[in-house]
């Protein structure tokens, strides 16, 4: 299985959240090591915006640079060149829209995340109590919709008490 993954939508992503102490781009790069480690089938090839950073790579994971162009462009470039068993991983629109029209498989970073996120869940430094207690975004939507079924049915039973006034 090979990901086509648009590097910096995935770091700034609310979910994305490093307390390793290094760049961001790098933490990325060593999360899909240790991931491939355990499913060395899958390989990554990882578009970052801008100029080269990472000194090194790792066997089945491709890094490719930007430079003076956007990473959409490279992405959507790319993609001419994979076959359709690549997964493209964006939450942007216009490269889900072009990888939709050409057949490839698309997912949201959040989907993505959920996916590996074993593995980031055992390599965090949190607590186990505060690993547990994190809700996956992608179930916030169905959370509340629930919730709001839920106080239609049963609203609260709010009590207002009056009172008079005393002279």
């Amino acid at each position: 299985m090979r990901y086509i993954l648009d590097g910096n939508n995935i770091i700034r992503h609310p979910l994305w959240q490093t307390d390793r102490g290094i760049d961001d781009r790098q933490s990325l790069v060593n999360y899909l090591n240790s991931y491939r480690r355990n499913h060395p089938s899958v390989s990554f090839i990882v578009v970052f915006d801008g100029w080269s950073d990472i000194s090194y790579s790792y066997p089945g994971i491709k890094i490719l640079w930007s430079y003076n162009n956007s990473a959409d462009n490279v992405i959507i470039e790319k993609l001419r060149s994979l076959n359709k068993n690549t997964i493209v991983v964006s939450n942007d629109n216009e490269i889900r829209k072009h990888a939709k029209l050409n057949d490839f498989k698309i997912m949201k970073v959040e989907e993505f995340l959920n996916i590996t996120d074993k593995i980031r869940k055992t390599s965090a430094k949190n607590s186990p109590e505060e690993v547990s207690n994190k809700i996956s975004y992608s179930k916030v939507p169905t959370i509340e919709k629930e919730l709001e079924k839920y106080y239609e049915k049963n609203p609260p039973n709010i009590r207002i008490r009056r009172t008079r006034k005393r002279f």
